[in-house]
């Protein structure tokens, strides 16, 4: 050891030794001047994405320096040449790791970030969503491609290697298309949002309130308390109804009243029942109208339309105003049609 370290000149000596100090000292300085800058845009409330991001990076200063001198130490030292090589590959090897794992944290830092620079709910759910799946997506892409250059700078044929990927990841896509699918799907989802969690929707047949959008499906709560579990991929090619972004909630119903009503009679129990609908206050709009003689009524066509979008509330306001068209035309003397038919006896003979 002490005839290695012999034939090592002065300089080299010191520059290793300066290569190892601007490592520790400058990884140093670089992070306290970063936190306390940090901390001072934390206080006043700016943004502190970059500075996080950039902090991510002061373990690629402080070990990359630090690898950079092994490096040239190596070249210094008269090693033997199996052992020269094998650590200096061990270098490569720890660079290329260490950028990938830098970067992965970078990107996954500044993903974070963008995930809560919003203050719009819906948008925070998507993007708290969608940034894990994204930054640990790029971490793995990082260490494959850090592995792609250390097997190239250890002569193996990176080309050939791509090649039986490619087959074998196309073995794998077919095997788990399914997967892919849905997980391309809960994306599509999210980005495009058609709708959040606590909507009403309606899926082709099923119809409920969204409890869980999740990578592989979207779980909804049925009216009769079943959670389905619907595939992300069978949401993107259906059509999908956002039962909540309605504005209102409309209901067409009918009300017959006896024949024995003259047509004034029929045009105030009308205007009657277009005050009492339109002036409830859960009440948007009302169409009330005479619509035709029924066989055994007049029928008056009621389309309503109500604020009430909860069932609870939409089915108490039908409740008050079925209350107060009962009242008034009870009132008012209007009768209530029921069916009814008349039956003629007939002798044989007369």
């Amino acid at each position: 050891m002490q005839a290695i370290w012999s034939e090592m000149e002065v300089w080299e000596a010191v520059l290793f030794a300066g290569l190892v100090l601007v490592a520790s000292l400058g990884s140093w300085v670089t992070g306290r001047l970063l936190r306390g800058r940090l901390a001072r845009a934390r206080r006043d409330g700016a943004a502190v994405v970059k500075i996080e991001v950039l902090k991510t990076l002061v373990p690629l200063m402080r070990w990359g320096l630090l690898l950079v001198a092994v490096a040239v130490g190596l070249d210094m030292l008269k090693l033997p040449a199996a052992v020269e090589y094998w650590l200096g590959q061990a270098v490569k090897v720890a660079m290329a790791v260490l950028a990938a794992f830098v970067a992965g944290r970078a990107v996954q830092t500044a993903l974070r970030g963008w995930a809560a620079r919003t203050t719009d709910p819906a948008e925070v759910r998507t993007r708290s969503t969608l940034a894990p799946v994204l930054g640990k997506t790029c971490q793995v892409f990082f260490y494959l491609i850090a592995v792609l250059l250390v097997l190239q700078n250890l002569d193996y044929n990176v080309a050939g290697l791509l090649a039986g990927l490619g087959i074998g990841g196309l073995a794998v896509a077919l095997a788990g298309k399914e997967t892919l699918a849905n997980l391309f799907g809960s994306i599509a989802v999210l980005v495009d949002r058609p709708f959040q969690v606590n909507d009403l929707i309606r899926i082709g047949p099923t119809e409920g309130t969204v409890e869980k959008i999740g990578l592989r499906s979207t779980r909804v709560r049925t009216p009769e308390g079943f959670l389905v579990s619907i595939p992300n991929q069978n949401i993107t090619t259906s059509e999908v109804v956002n039962l909540s972004a309605r504005p209102t909630r409309r209901e067409v119903f009918h009300i017959g009243l006896v024949y024995d009503l003259t047509a004034d009679q029929m045009r105030q129990a009308v205007a009657l029942l277009r005050e009492i609908v339109r002036s409830h206050p859960q009440t948007a709009d009302a169409w009330v109208n005479w619509k035709s003689f029924g066989d055994s009524s007049l029928d008056i066509q009621v389309v309503y339309w109500s604020r009430a979008m909860a069932m609870k509330d939409f089915l108490a306001a039908l409740e008050e105003l079925n209350f107060a068209i009962k009242e008034k035309f009870d009132a008012a003397g209007f009768g209530f049609a029921f069916p009814t038919r008349t039956v003629v006896l007939q002798r044989e003979g007369d």
